[in-house]
């Protein structure tokens, strides 16, 4: 059973295993970076809609991500195709390979290219090679090849011009060798003005940097001042209710006020009863005690005259029914005394308890009105200094937005200035390539 399940497997499935790469500072995939993880490769691309391969975005040294995300989509590299013909990953890189080409091909056509004319013996040109050249291709094994500058070159191929009409492929060479000199002057001075823009860009940023700081704490200012105006309406919240409340309590005092006076009026009028009663019962109790006094007299004078006759004892009786009316009279006077007494206490409390109330009454008013004109003040302060915050925000956000403007312009300007220099060493690039093509096809 073993040996037949070996034998019926025919096939094997090789995976190559998913490496992660970093990307530049500007959100894009070297090519370089690439290659050193995935030897042999050719292109990267992600399958789209409906399954189809799209390519991944080439700007001659990195991928770029044509719009989201890069983790939006799976990616893959095409391995064991021919490598991407971009090796020189600078422009210097690429004059010292076309360099070598030429120095490759000058050595095909057997070094008698670029020589100039020697003095003739015995009727006889001689060619003879630059050593420099032939040097550079047989020590190929070298770590530095010895090379010739273009310019030395146009300058023999200009000296040989004079002596000699030079062949098409040498006039290809001088001009290739004057747009290469022309490409590199052209290149370093781009270089320079990237290398202005870029700190003029840097200077900018830190610029705005700095303006978004300053706004940054312009608006921590404002809303700090927003704080403190909340604050303060809180306060005139709490003193309007402060004035509703003395309001209130003077109203409050006024009712007491008008109860007291009318209380006062009442016990004023009630102690003028019973001043009136006490009166006449004073003058009641001197009766009664006369009466009293007659009658012990009458006592005395009817034991000793002994009466003894019904009229007599009918008058007796009658005084004493009077008396003891009379003493009722005065127990009832001495109550309503008593209690005029207590109503007169009860008035003189009233009174003190009147005059605590209209003394604080007095002073609450000055603490309020006091409170009311600090309030004031501290509100007309406040206001101006509000109105002054305000208009001086007002100002530097204007002025802020002026700068950020005018800012935004400088960059969008740069930019524009950028791509356009990019465009341009493309297309010198393009340029060179074609006429490296062409040299060879020649």
């Amino acid at each position: 059973m073993g040996t037949s399940l070996e034998v019926s497997v025919r096939t094997v499935r090789v995976f190559v295993e998913p490496i992660e790469v970093e990307l530049d500072e500007d959100g894009g995939l070297q090519w370089s970076s690439l290659a050193s993880a995935f030897p042999g490769c050719s292109n990267l691309y992600y399958k789209g809609d409906e399954n189809l391969k799209t390519m991944v975005k080439f700007d001659g040294k990195k991928f770029v991500r044509s719009g989201g995300c890069w983790n939006d989509n799976t990616y893959y590299v095409t391995l064991g195709s021919r490598t991407m013909n971009y090796p020189f990953g600078s422009y210097e890189n690429a004059s010292k390979q076309f360099e070598k080409s030429v120095n490759a091909v000058q050595q095909m056509l057997g070094g008698s290219l670029f020589a100039p004319p020697k003095k003739r013996e015995n009727g006889v040109r001689r060619v003879e090679k630059i050593p420099s050249i032939g040097n550079g291709v047989e020590n190929g094994d070298k770590k530095e090849e010895v090379t010739v500058s273009l310019q030395e070159r146009e300058q023999l191929l200009k000296s040989s011009s004079t002596s000699r009409k030079l062949s098409p492929i040498e006039e290809q060479f001088v001009d290739l060798a004057r747009i290469s000199n022309g490409k590199d002057s052209v290149i370093e001075g781009q270089r320079d003005e990237l290398t202005k823009m870029k700190t003029l860009l840097n200077e900018m940023e830190k610029e705005l940097a700095k303006s978004r700081e300053d706004s940054t704490r312009h608006e921590k200012r404002v809303m700090a001042m927003e704080e403190e105006l909340n604050i303060l309406r809180r306060l005139s919240k709490e003193q309007t209710n402060m004035c509703d409340k003395v309001n209130d309590l003077t109203s409050r005092l006024s009712d007491r006020e008008l109860e007291l006076s009318n209380v006062r009026n009442d016990l004023n009028e009630k102690l003028s009863k019973l001043r009136m009663e006490k009166n006449e019962m004073e003058q009641k109790s001197m009766e009664v005690y006369e009466m009293e006094l007659e009658l012990k007299r009458l006592r005395t004078l009817a034991k000793r005259v002994n009466v003894d006759s019904v009229e007599k004892i009918q008058c007796y009786t009658e005084t004493m029914d009077e008396n003891a009316k009379l003493r009722e009279e005065q127990e009832n006077l001495r109550s309503d005394l008593a209690r005029q007494k207590e109503s007169h206490l009860l008035f003189e409390k009233n009174a003190l308890e009147n005059a605590r109330l209209l003394e604080r009454n007095s002073e609450m008013e000055q603490r309020f009105n006091n409170l009311t004109l600090e309030l004031g003040k501290i509100n007309e302060k406040w206001k101006t200094t509000l109105t002054q915050r305000e208009e001086e925000w007002s100002t530097k956000r204007a002025e802020l937005e002026l700068e950020k403007g005018e800012l935004r312009r400088q960059i969008i300007e740069l930019q524009s200035m950028f791509e356009s220099a990019t465009r341009d060493v493309a297309e010198t690039t393009r340029r060179s390539r074609q006429l490296y093509s062409r040299l060879f096809r020649d």
